[in-house]
């Protein structure tokens, strides 16, 4: 089976569809799911082992509402999700998970990706350049229409483990 269709069905699992209704949802539910499946398919330290499993938001974005929405109806190892927008990126090391989207400038963003990374912080974001910048994952405009990227040496600096079987659905990049 090829990485966009296995992917794809990930998604629709998540999302709790029919494959014939699979063309019903919006790019932005689309990548909400890959994002709670991101959490799904990756083992966090004991250090990170919180009442809720935290997904934060950094900056500008359009998937905010979308994962709210979603975070009601996922639990990853089995805790309720908590969606958190941080208006201080400093303050984001407490999540398991970012999004970062669009950073006010001045805002040394590898320098945060860096901070994230050392607190087990897994990141992802939608912009050229992002792994190589510190990011974790990056949705790939360059791949079929929902593929996506891993930093391969990620577990360099943070303990956090991804499965086996996202890191075959994704392009791994330096």
């Amino acid at each position: 089976m090829n990485k966009c269709l296995y992917g794809i069905l990930l998604v629709i699992f998540v999302l709790g569809a029919k494959p014939t209704n699979a063309q019903s949802y919006s790019s932005k539910e689309i990548k909400a799911a890959f994002i709670c499946n991101f959490a799904k398919f990756t083992s966090w330290p004991k250090n990170k082992q919180t009442d809720y499993f935290i997904i934060g938001i950094v900056g500008e974005s359009n998937y905010t509402e979308v994962l709210k929405k979603m975070a009601g109806n996922i639990r990853v190892s089995n805790k309720k999700i908590r969606v958190i927008e941080y208006e201080n990126p400093a303050h984001a090391k407490a999540a398991h998970l970012v999004y970062v989207g669009d950073i006010a400038k001045g805002i040394d963003k590898p320098g945060l990706l860096r901070s994230l990374a050392l607190s087990n912080v897994l990141t992802i974001g939608e912009e050229l350049g992002f792994c190589s910048a510190g990011g974790t994952i990056n949705f790939s405009s360059k791949q079929q229409k929902y593929g996506f990227q891993i930093r391969k040496n990620y577990n360099k600096t943070s303990s956090f483990v991804i499965s086996t079987k996202l890191l075959k659905l994704a392009t791994l990049v330096e």
